[in-house]
């Protein structure tokens, strides 16, 4: 009987459960919200795949209610012009740009009698400049809270009239459209400090505005610092501008620890104990207790430390922009082009990485991050972060605009570009130099020599000779296309190349070899004495024994170092700059004269000719060179490869952003029998005067041949005829080497 029951009672819980189970499969089957899970893809484009911290999101003003910008209006400000007394005129700017309060009357601002009232069209430009990022506001007022009058565009010209008192906002002027920009986004062609101060009414640009003494205000640099202020969660448009140095300092004390976020509650990662070691300061935390800093030693770490643990030795940290950062506690987490896993993705963060956020998805879950010191970004996971606020402390990311699709480029337009203007072509590097014009005619022998460049205006000819072979001394030399007389402008430079002109022509940029190891090295290691790790690039590694003791064996290949060197032509004066260790092929910005990219070794680096210590990382694939600008400046087409088999030609704008592959081999020809498997190289790129086309060399007909495509990578083809190529023996080393110049 109770065995009964006890089968009963079993029975009984069997069926129940089974009921139970019943109930939760019919829960799981109620439709999902697809909206939520998975994460939902981008309503808008994305845009090209770049490799991390390349896409170059960065300066890009983003209106969230995605309602169109206002259109441009022409805007017919006032002006009047007050002669003040200097320290008076400081009082009256404080006085314009922040209205008195109760306790402070307007009366107690010193007030100029009868001023003469000039219509903003009478006002003088006093420089020119160009728009740097793919979109800026223009404003009423020198500052973010003005009305907008509308939008100027990438490498849009404008007139500059005048600054504001701090000299972070201009006011220009183009024929439909005056109003005030941020300085960090418009390349002025001559210094900020040579351009009068304009003291406006920050409501409205066509308010009554003051001009004021330029010595009166301090001056800025016109390169982007990001010391604007921090947009907020409420803020309509936000415009991300790249990091910068904003002051230096010291230690304070006797010692400091380095932290991954702002407080005690962050682990250290590092600590500071040299009172001579630099610090730079880039930012600080929104309570303005820490400070970001980049040390001046390779052994020390970025990071957070107390401000009050420093002494500022230099700059102004009342400037510094208040940060958000995040520490990668994930190794290969991954970066994409927007929020969601349905995005592209553009690279890697390695683990323990710091970078600046700077803000979050609507969601909260997704993070838009960027180098703190460099320019581009893109989106991660905050689960793989610690971020150094709470979430909800930090706003809201802007979303970057669709890149417009390039026009498509008429065939007869083309081929129409790629006859015009003069090339020069060396032969084999330190061979013979040629000249042609582009539609093949005119070829001639002029000289002989390594990496030559025509001058801006295709009258000169630059290129380097090695008198002492790979061991010994160069030489600079400048031709005259007309007369034929050869100059040289510096000699005795360690095996000099890559010149490059200045966009006046007045100065030319090389590289010259500076230290390293220039011959193979034997390294032989007894492992019972210490450990060893073998270096990336060693060769030939094998383990084997003497004296019965363990020995590692293997080769270092020639390790030569670079640098980059200014010099003048007419006197052949000069100044070296630091462009990194392994500095190679430079080409000078022709619209930024102070910026020159070359070959860092590790990708392209960006250098300003005036600050040493200025460097922004462009790309960061080891095999990138041969950079090239456009004419406008506004783009760099360059070759990428590893070892002496398929390279490519690519393109980025000039910050960065926004690479694209133009060549590549066909699938057909890599499978052909003939080929066995290898591809095409591509390299070499020069561009066509108008910027519409980029020559480059290819041995894609089993000899190096000049070929031509259009800017965008479409309709490759040869430059020259079958009867021209037979009379250009060329030769490509894969050493970066310069092969070409079209002016």
């Amino acid at each position: 009987m109770k065995k009964q029951t006890l089968t009963l009672l079993i029975l009984i819980l069997t069926l129940a459960l089974a009921g139970c189970a019943g109930h939760a499969e019919e829960e799981t089957l109620e439709p999902i919200d697809a909206a939520a899970w998975p994460t939902p893809a981008p309503a808008q484009p994305t845009p090209q795949p770049t490799p991390f911290p390349k896409i170059g999101l960065e300066d890009v003003q983003v209106i969230y209610n995605n309602e169109e910008a206002p259109a441009a209006e022409s805007t017919t400000a006032k002006v009047e012009a007050i002669p003040t007394e200097p320290t008076e005129a400081s009082a009256a700017v404080v006085a314009v740009e922040a209205q008195p309060s109760a306790e402070a009357p307007a009366a107690a601002a010193p007030v100029a009698a009868a001023p003469e009232s000039v219509a903003l069209d009478d006002l003088p430009a006093v420089t020119t400049g160009q728009v740097s990022i793919s979109a800026v506001n223009v404003r009423q007022g020198p500052g973010p809270d003005a009305a907008q009058e509308g939008i100027l565009t990438s490498g849009q010209q404008v007139d500059v009239l005048g600054v504001n008192a701090r000299r972070d906002w201009v006011l220009v002027q183009t024929p439909d459209l005056s109003g005030w920009v941020s300085l960090a986004y418009v390349d002025l062609v001559d210094s900020v400090d040579d351009v009068p101060v304009i003291a406006p009414e920050v409501a409205t640009t066509s308010n009554p505005v003051n001009t004021l003494p330029q010595q009166q205000a301090p001056a800025l640099s016109n390169i982007a610092t990001g010391t604007e202020p921090a947009a907020t969660q409420d803020s309509a448009a936000q415009t991300v501008a790249h990091l910068g140095p904003v002051a230096t300092a010291h230690l304070a004390i006797d010692k400091t620890e380095v932290r991954p976020g702002p407080g005690t509650d962050f682990a250290p990662i590092d600590e500071l104990t040299d009172p001579v070691e630099q610090l730079t300061i880039v930012g600080v935390d929104p309570s303005r207790q820490w400070a970001l800093v980049e040390p001046e030693f390779e052994t020390s770490s970025l990071g957070w430390v107390a401000i009050s643990d420093i002494e500022i030795s230099a700059g102004d940290i009342a400037a510094a922009p208040e940060l958000y950062t995040g520490w990668t506690n994930s190794n290969a987490l991954a970066l994409r082009t927007g929020p969601g896993i349905y995005t592209d993705e553009v690279g890697r963060l390695a683990i323990n990485n710091l970078v600046r956020v700077v803000g979050l998805n609507e969601e909260k879950s997704w993070a838009r991050v960027q180098p703190i010191l460099g320019s581009g970004d893109g989106w991660t996971q905050i689960q793989y972060m610690t971020l150094s606020d709470k979430v909800a402390n930090i706003p809201l990311a802007p979303i970057p605009p669709a890149a417009p699709e390039p026009e498509p480029i008429d065939p007869a337009v083309a081929d129409a570009s790629a006859r015009e203007g003069i090339l020069a072509l060396q032969l084999s590097s330190g061979g013979d130099i040629v000249t042609l014009n582009a539609d093949g005619t005119g070829l001639a022998t002029v000289t002989s020599g390594i990496d030559p460049q025509l001058s801006p205006d295709g009258t000169q000819l630059a290129f380097t000779r090695w008198e002492g072979g790979e061991a010994g001394n160069g030489t600079l030399w400048v031709r005259d296309l007309s007369s034929g007389d050869e100059t040289a402008v510096q000699g005795f430079i360690k095996q000099p190349k890559g010149p490059d002109w200045s966009p006046d022509g007045t100065q030319i940029v090389i590289n010259y070899q500076n230290g390293g190891e220039l011959e193979e090295r034997q390294v032989d290691i007894n492992l019972t004495e210490r450990k060893a790790n073998v270096p990336w690039n060693a060769g030939d590694v094998r383990q084997g024994r003497k004296d019965g003791d363990p020995h590692l064996y293997y080769t270092l290949p020639p390790d030569p170092h670079w640098s980059l060197r200014v010099i003048d032509v007419a006197d052949g004066s000069y100044e070296d700059m630091d462009g990194g260790t392994y500095a190679f092929r430079p080409a000078w910005d022709p619209s930024q004269p102070w910026r020159i990219v070359s070959d860092g070794g590790r990708g392209l680096l960006a250098s300003d000719v005036n600050r040493a210590e200025y460097h922004q990382t462009l790309t960061e694939q080891v095999g990138d060179g041969s950079p090239v600008f456009s004419p406008d400046g506004q783009m760099m087409a360059f070759s990428s490869g590893r070892g002496g088999d398929g390279y490519d030609i690519y393109r980025i704008n000039a910050d960065g952003s926004g690479r694209v592959r133009l060549t590549e081999t066909s699938l057909w020809a890599a499978v052909t029998p003939e080929s066995q498997g290898q591809q095409w190289s591509n390299v070499a790129p020069a561009w066509s005067p108008d910027g519409t086309q980029i020559a480059f060399l290819t041995n894609r007909t089993d000899r190096w041949e000049v070929w031509v495509m259009n800017a965008d990578g479409s309709n490759p083809r040869p430059m020259f005829s079958d009867a021209i190529n037979a009379q250009l023996d060329i030769t490509y080393n894969f050493v970066d080497e310069r092969m070409m110049s079209w002016r």
